[in-house]
Parts: structure tokens; C-alpha cells; sequence
């Protein structure tokens, strides 16, 4: 802005100046115009009116109106005009005013006819802009207090002095200079179009000085010099000069804050019809300061224009070049800049320039009275270039992006109307780079705008062995973004870009040489935390989860600050796999989760799983050993003590095997059940399973009593190998470290498990206890074992043994079946009424069993033939009925080491049988019979 106005009162102070010039040549013909009729009459006399009429007669036919004030002259040649004023007819105004004009011309010369001016001398010469042309509507005095010597010879005119002021600039004016050729006749006729000319630019120049108003209170000690000389081409220039300490930008007409120190502008005017057909400043400026901290030093600039525009030239072209510029605290260095106008109103311009340290170069095109533009940049992109335009923004950019090297960038942007930017596009790569705290070895994007919406698009990210495309977009208006990365990338490579809860979620994780493939879409608002959503989806192998290896994971999962929303997952290990969905929720302000709800499917092995869960799952799944994995679904809610409505556990489990299991070491098969978790309750309405070959079929309880977990079931057993049985309860029992060591022969053990191979066993059991602690249990149930080779009892000893197989099996029973109701308490059995039959005798016992170390406490009666349906037996049982007194047997010892005790010695038998109240306590006897199992 400021150089135009320099380039048009420069303009101005030229025309005005050689107006000037022409004006006085005017009004020196007027005065030998006035010599010729009175010249040699009188000596310093007046001139008469008469011959003054006929001047004025004489130049009104030229178009031209003289008034004057008085007149003399004198033999000497010496003429001296005051009071005179001049302008067109056309104008009831005059143009020029002078105070006095003085001539000296050669008297000979004017005896022939010819005027031969020596010295013409002007004082007080004002030019006026008449009150008809003038924007206030009164007279305007744009050149005032000219005071001009001329010494004219022939048609070269010489200039000694002008000295005068154009709106308060003082302006100086020397040379000479040659009349153009048939424009004064030797008789002083005028030429009318040409004096025409020069009052039409004459009013336009005063015109244009009017509308920039005063701009002599804005210049600090300006000067205005004219140099008139020989045009090469022929005819005169001016050679102008203007030079100003100071330019005070804020008291110019409708200028700008700033200050210019130290300018100087110099141009060089053809003084004929072609003035105005071209302009050509040359300048300089030692400094300068703008608004927004801008200063500048050693600004050298050429102007070029041609006729038109608004003030009468049209700049075309503008070369500028600075020493240095600065804005605010940043340097741009040296700056190269051309700017031209090929049409009216129509600009283009090319700089080049250091910014921060970092080449650039600014091409365009503008059109200033619309605001539209097109630029083109291109330059380099390092720390102090973010720094400088961070600064300008508000905003720390070396935070977001801190290169290594300076990275190249090409942008194309349409601005306007008023300078708006609506669209714009480009490129960017960079090597290693720091982008928000993430290092980046190689970056690279193409983007636009298009006015509303931002687009990085064929973004390429590499991080060390990840390699990511995709694109960023962003809605200007709203500041929504969208974020999209595809390819081997690895999640917590990124986590600076996320919040804790991005690193928290991908902790558990471990992924190994192998890439994860994997896309991740992330929407938000800028300035919203609140509005973050990430989709993920990802595919790896060999990944780990919580120290579990897989073969392969894949995932795809919808993440916000405080959401987690597994929408599916899938992990294999060798033939085994889970699969499934979670959702968990977490608390702003501290990160705590508050509720998680899923549901999975999973043939994984317990071990794995424990694995993942081993806050939730070390205790539940504990006591279950697998040959080959089950089976399972869970699904459910667990809300924690975060959580609004406390802590609650709603979960459901389904589990089924196939195969060996173990529970609690007690061998089990085929295992199937359903569970229901209910915060500290477990409850499992059906379970299923094959314990020793019979089926187990029942439902239980666990429940978190106090500190420890209590276990409440009831089960039932059909059918169960009696052999099986016994093999179970050996290995889950487990043997007092007090228990007597017996060395039993292979022999007798394998004798023993014959025994028992044969027979089948029901029993149902309700009981409850701790879910950890085998003993605690406590509980009822019945029994009945049938079908099984029990033993022999021998009521006669040797005799009976001998007699077993004959006709005559007389005090020798088998016993094949067993029927009980029993009690558990802790590491004891009680059982109140115990049967063991078999075809032809009954032995009804009761007593304990101690499970710790298998001790017996049994008191046992046999009723020989009481089970046999044949007459003889009816009738033996009958005669034999009082010996089932007698046959009280206890038994002691343990399972592997039985010791029967008769209840009645030696004369207690007798007494026994012939009715005597006598006994015979304490007496140990050894039994008469073997009841060897």
C-alpha cells in the first residue's frame, strides 16, 4: 500500500512540477506578446488599457483568460506584470496565479518581429484546482509559492531556479530543456489542442492530489528535485528525486501503522505527449516497520507503470528485494520478490525467501479488488519453521512434530473472494520424525482442502518393522476428524497419540516377530476426549496374551476413552480355539473399569485359561484336571465396586468333556454341567459325569461364606464299578501320616480287587463343606453295592471251611450284597444300619470310618440262614436263631488290616446260650469264621 502512494504523489510532483515549467513559458509569451505594442513608446510606463483589451482579446481567441493588475515597462527591455491570473474560458476560474512576473528581453530583436526573451523571473506563482473541479466545491491551491527563473534561447529553455511547494513537500527544480518543435509560433499564437491537453492534465493530476489528501504531515523532511535535461530519444526529461527521512504510515490517508525510515525513490519522465504513457521508480528504503512486529532493512524495490488506473498509473511490475525481515521474533533472511501486472487489476508474483532458516519460494496470483488468489509453495519443514508458525497460531507444533531433517513440502491454495482460503493441496514426506511423542522413521502424505474438509491422503507410515497406509480427514467447520491406518502395524507403537487407557488396554499383549496385520479407524472431535471412538481390527500370529501363546489372534474391536467393546475375537493354539465378544466400561477421571459384560466360547485347555484369568479363574478351575479340553461358554455381566450399583457378578457357564477328568484328584469322565455365578454364588443345576463306570447326575452350590468358598451339593451314583470305586477313593483319600505301613502281597491285592470287580455300587449323597478342603464336608446319603464277592463266613472254623462246596454246607455263608444310609462328618463316616447280605445269612453292622487314615470302629451281628427261603434253612435259622447273640463280632483295625473282636468271651458263650445273666467282658478271642474281604 505504501508504495503506490509513493509512486503517485512522486507521479503528481512531476506533472505538477512541469505544469509549472509550461504555464510560466505561457505567460512569458504574454509578456513580449504585450512588448511588441508598447515596446520603445514610453520609459517605465504603464501599459494602456487599450493594448491590454487586446491582449486579452488575443488570447481569449486561443481559448485562454488573462486578468492583471498593473503593468510597466521601460526602454531597457524590462517588463514587470503583478496581480496576474490565467486559465482556460472554459473555467470562470483562473488556473495559475503569480504575484508579480519580471522579463528582460533584447529590444533589437523586437524591432524585427522576432521576441527574443533574455530572463523571465516569476514570484508567488500558485496553481489552482477551480471550486467546479475541486471534491470540497471551493478553490483548491495544490503548487503554491513557486518562485522560477528561466532563461530562455530559441527553443532550448534553461531553468535556473524553481523553488515552491506541492501540498507543504518542497519541490526544486534546474536544467535545461527544448521546446517541442511547432507548438509557439514566432508571433506567440498558442496552439489550442494543445493548451487543451495540458489544462485537461492539469485538472486530472490536481484531481488526483486532492483525493490522496495531505500526506505532507506523514513525510519527516521530504524533498521533491527535478532535473531537466535531453531526452536520448529526443525532446526533455525530468530526472526526479524524491527523498524523506521519514514516512509516518499512520498519517496517511487511510494508511496503515508503520514507519519507514530513510526513503528515497528516483524516476525519470519524458517531458512531452508520452508523460504519461509510462512510469519508472527506482528506491530504496533503509527500514521499515508494519503492524504484527514486522520490520524490514536494506529494502530496494523498482516500480513500473503504465497510464490509467485510478490515479492516472497503472503499476505493471514491481521487483523487490530485502536485506533482512523479520516477524516477531522469527528472521526470514534475505527476500527476492517480483510481482507484475499483466491485466488491469490482475497480479502475479514470485518470491523467494528464507524462512526460519529453511528456503522457500511463494509463486501467485491475485486480483486485489475481489480477494481472489492462487499460490503455489514450496520449501522445507524443520523445528524453527514450526516454531515460527506455532507462534502465530497459538499453539506448541514442535510438540506435535519435531523432524530430524527438514522435510519438503509442495501446496497449491485458491484463496477468496476476500482473501478466504477455499481450497488447497499439496504434499509432504519426511524422514525419521517425531510425531506426538511417537517415532517415526518415515512419513509421507498428499492433502487437500476443499473449503470445508481437510484430506491427508496416501498417508505411508513406517515404524521401525511397521509399515501403515491410509488417510486423515478432518471437517473444518466442526474440527471432527476421522483417522485411517492399514498394514503390519503394532498398537502400542502409536500409544502417544491415545490416552493411558490405549496403552491399558494393549498391555496384556505381546507380540512377537511376527507383524500384526491390522486397520485401525479412529473418529473424534479436536478438543473432545470425550467424542474419541477407535475401531481395530487386527490379525497376528504368534501373539500372547497375559503370558498364553497363540498360534494366531485375530480381533476387531470399538474403543472410546471410557469404553472397551470387543465386538469379536477368535485365538487358536494347535487344534484348540475361543472365540467371543467383550464389552467394558471405565471411569473417566482415575481409569478404573466399572463394568465388563462378554460372552465366550472356548475348547481352549483350563491351563490357558488360567492363564488369561488368573485373579478370576485360579480358584474355580483349580481342582478340574483334563485329558483333552472341554467344551465351554461363558456369558455374563461383572459390575465392579466403581460401578454405580456396586459390586455384582452375573455370569453363566456351560462346560462339557469328553474323556478323563480329574475333580479334586477323583477320577471322573465326561463331564458335563451348567453354572450360574451370582456375585459370591455359584450354582450349577445340572452336572453330569462317569465316576467308575456308573453315572453321576446331581447339582451343587458354591457360595462364599465368610472369607473361604462352601461347596452344597447333591449327587447320585448308578451302577458304578464297586472295584473302581474303591481305586477312586484309595487315590483321593489320602493316607495319615500315622497309619501303620503294611506290606501287603501282589497276590492278595490283586485277590482282593477280583473280589470287588464284580460287583455294582449306587449311592446318593447331599452334603456341604469347603470347596478347597476335602474334610469339611458334612452331609447324608444311602448305599447299596450289590452283585460283588464280599467274603465267606465260617461259623465252624476249619470244619465249615472243609464243608463249603459239598451237599452239606452247613456254617459257611457268602455275603454279595450291602445296603446302608450313612453320615459324613468331616473326616469321619458314620453308618447306623448297615445290611450285608447274601443268599443265606444277614450281617447287620453299624459304625465308623475314619477317611484320614482308613481306621474302622464297627459292631457287627450275623444272623446265619436268616436270608435262606428253603424249609431247611427256615428251620436251621430257627434252632440257630439265639448264636446271632452270640456271633456279635467288632471290628477294628483298618480296611487293609481288619481285626474282628467277639463282644462275648468263653463263658459268656455259655451264658449266652443257656440264659445266664453272667458275662465275661474284655475277652479277646479270635473269630471261629474268616470274614476276609
Amino acid at each position: 500500500m505504501v508504495l503506490p502512494q509513493l509512486k503517485q504523489v512522486s507521479g503528481w510532483m512531476t506533472r505538477l512540477g512541469l505544469g509549472v515549467v509550461i504555464w510560466g513559458g505561457c505567460l512569458v509569451l504574454i509578456v513580449l506578446l504585450a512588448m511588441q505594442v508598447h515596446l520603445l513608446t514610453f520609459q517605465n510606463l504603464a501599459l494602456p488599457q487599450v493594448l491590454r483589451g487586446e491582449i486579452e482579446q488575443r488570447l481569449a481567441a486561443q481559448g485562454l483568460r488573462l486578468k492583471m493588475g498593473t503593468s510597466r515597462m521601460d526602454f531597457a527591455g524590462h517588463v514587470i506584470l503583478e496581480d496576474v491570473r490565467l486559465g482556460p474560458v472554459s473555467l470562470d476560474e483562473p488556473v495559475i496565479t503569480a504575484r508579480s512576473i519580471y522579463a528582460r528581453i533584447d529590444l533589437w530583436s523586437l524591432l524585427i518581429g522576432r521576441i527574443d526573451l533574455d530572463e523571465v523571473h516569476l514570484s508567488g506563482l500558485d496553481l489552482h484546482l477551480p471550486a467546479i473541479r475541486s471534491l470540497s466545491g471551493v478553490d483548491d491551491i495544490i503548487v503554491q509559492g513557486v518562485d522560477v527563473l528561466v532563461k530562455p534561447n530559441g527553443r532550448e529553455i534553461g531553468v535556473s531556479h524553481l523553488s515552491g511547494y506541492i501540498r507543504g513537500i518542497p519541490i526544486h527544480v534546474a536544467g535545461r530543456f527544448l521546446l517541442p518543435r511547432g507548438r509557439f509560433t514566432a508571433s506567440g499564437d498558442t496552439s489550442s489542442a494543445g493548451l487543451n491537453a495540458l489544462t485537461a492534465a492539469w485538472l486530472k493530476a490536481a484531481m488526483e492530489v486532492q483525493r490522496v489528501g495531505d500526506v505532507q504531515a506523514a513525510l519527516d523532511t521530504p524533498r521533491l528535485h527535478i532535473q531537466l535535461t535531453d531526452s536520448d530519444v529526443g525532446g526533455a526529461q525530468a530526472m526526479i528525486q524524491f527523498r524523506a527521512a521519514g514516512v509516518d504510515l499512520g498519517k496517511l490517508p487511510g494508511g496503515t501503522s508503520g514507519y519507514i525510515k530513510g526513503l528515497q525513490a528516483d524516476t525519470t519522465m519524458p517531458l512531452n505527449n508520452e508523460w504519461l504513457k509510462s512510469l519508472d521508480i527506482a528506491g530504496a528504503v533503509e527500514a521499515l516497520q508494519l503492524p504484527r512486529e514486522i520490520t524490514a532493512e536494506g529494502l530496494v524495490f523498482r516500480l513500473r507503470g503504465t497510464a490509467g488506473g485510478d490515479y492516472g498509473v497503472e503499476p505493471r511490475s514491481l521487483d523487490l528485494q530485502l536485506a533482512s525481515l523479520r516477524w516477531r521474533t522469527m528472521e526470514l533472511g534475505a527476500l527476492a520478490a517480483t510481482v507484475a501486472q499483466p491485466e488491469s487489476g490482475y497480479f502475479v508474483a514470485d518470491l523467494s525467501s528464507k524462512l526460519a532458516g529453511a528456503p522457500w519460494r511463494l509463486q501467485g496470483a491475485v486480483v486485489p479488488r475481489t480477494g481472489f488468489a492462487q499460490v503455489m509453495l514450496d520449501g522445507f519443514v524443520e523445528d524453527s519453521t514450526l516454531a515460527f508458525v506455532g507462534s502465530q497460531i497459538g499453539r506448541d507444533l514442535n510438540h506435535l512434530l519435531d523432524p530430524a531433517q527438514p522435510a519438503p513440502l509442495h501446496a497449491v491454495a485458491s484463496f477468496g473472494p476476500d482473501y478466504k482460503l477455499t481450497s488447497a493441496s499439496g504434499r509432504l514426506h519426511s524422514g525419521f520424525v517425531q510425531v506426538g511423542g511417537v517415532p517415526i522413521d518415515e512419513a509421507g502424505s498428499e492433502f487437500s482442502y476443499d473449503g470445508t474438509r481437510v484430506l491427508c491422503d496416501n498417508l505411508v507410515l513406517r515404524l521401525g518393522d511397521s509399515l501403515a497406509h491410509g488417510r486423515y480427514e478432518m471437517d473444518a467447520r466442526t474440527m471432527d476428524f476421522r483417522f485411517l491406518l492399514e498394514g503390519g502395524l503394532r498398537p502400542v507403537g502409536i500409544s502417544p497419540w491415545f490416552h493411558r487407557w490405549w496403552s491399558d488396554f494393549w498391555r496384556p499383549f505381546t507380540f512377537n516377530e511376527k507383524l500384526p496385520v491390522a486397520s485401525v479407524d479412529v473418529r473424534g472431535r479436536w478438543g473432545d476426549l470425550t467424542a474419541t471412538q477407535v475401531f481395530v481390527q487386527a490379525d497376528c500370529a504368534d501373539v500372547g496374551i497375559e503370558n498364553a501363546v497363540f498360534d494366531r489372534g485375530r480381533l476387531r474391536l470399538f474403543l472410546r476413552p471410557h469404553w472397551f467393546d470387543i465386538r469379536s475375537f477368535e485365538v487358536n493354539r494347535f487344534d484348540h480355539s475361543a472365540q467371543g465378544w467383550l464389552v467394558r466400561s471405565l471411569e473417566m477421571e482415575n481409569s478404573h473399569w466399572t463394568s465388563m459384560e462378554f460372552g465366550v466360547t472356548s475348547s481352549l485347555p483350563l491351563e490357558t485359561i488360567e492363564q488369561l484369568f488368573k485373579a478370576d479363574a485360579a480358584e474355580l478351575l483349580a481342582p478340574y484336571k483334563f485329558s483333552k479340553p472341554p467344551e465351554m461358554k461363558l456369558s455374563g455381566r461383572v459390575d465392579s465396586v466403581f460401578s454405580s450399583t456396586g459390586k455384582q457378578e452375573r455370569i453363566d457357564i456351560e462346560l462339557s468333556s469328553v474323556g478323563a477328568m480329574t475333580y479334586h484328584e477323583l477320577p471322573l469322565s465326561d463331564l458335563s454341567f451348567t453354572a450360574q455365578v451370582r456375585d459370591n454364588r455359584i450354582e450349577l443345576p445340572v452336572f453330569r459325569a462317569v465316576f467308575a463306570k456308573g453315572g453321576l447326575e446331581g447339582q451343587a452350590k458354591v457360595d462364599r461364606v465368610g472369607g473361604a468358598r462352601r461347596l452344597f451339593f447333591d449327587a447320585s451314583l448308578r451302577g458304578a464299578n464297586v472295584g473302581a470305586v474303591s481305586q477312586a477313593v484309595e487315590i483321593v483319600v489320602p493316607k495319615s501320616p500315622t497309619a501303620p505301613v503294611l506290606d501287603k502281597s501282589e497276590k492278595a491285592v490283586r485277590a482282593r480287587q477280583q473280589l470287588l470287580d464284580t460287583g455294582v455300587l449306587d449311592i446318593s449323597l447331599s452334603a456341604e463343606g469347603l470347596y478347597t478342603d476335602f474334610y469339611s464336608f458334612n452331609g447324608k446319603g444311602r448305599a447299596t453295592l450289590r452283585e460283588a464277592e464280599l467274603g465267606q463266613l465260617h461259623l465252624l472254623g476249619p470244619l465249615s471251611e472243609a464243608l463249603s462246596g459239598s451237599f452239606i454246607n452247613f456254617g459257611s455263608f457268602s455275603l454279595n450284597r450291602v445296603e446302608t444310609g450313612f453320615e459324613l462328618m468331616g473326616d469321619r463316616v458314620r453308618f447306623p444300619d448297615m445290611r450285608v447280605t447274601g443268599p443265606s445269612a444277614l450281617l447287620e453292622a453299624k459304625g465308623d470310618y475314619q477317611l484320614r487314615d482308613g481306621s474302622l470302629s464297627f459292631t457287627t451281628k450275623v444272623y446265619p440262614f436268616d436270608e435262606n427261603s428253603s424249609v431247611v434253612g427256615h428251620a436251621v435259622g430257627f434252632v440257630l436263631k439265639p448264636l446271632s447273640r452270640v456271633l456279635e463280632v467288632k471290628l477294628r483295625g483298618t480296611m487293609d488290616e481288619p481285626s474282628w473282636i467277639f463282644s462275648y468271651g468263653p463263658s459268656r458263650l455259655l451264658n449266652a446260650l443257656i440264659g445266664s445273666g453272667k458275662s465275661d467282658e474284655g475277652a479277646d478271642l479270635t473269630p471261629p469264621a474268616s470274614m476276609a474281604p
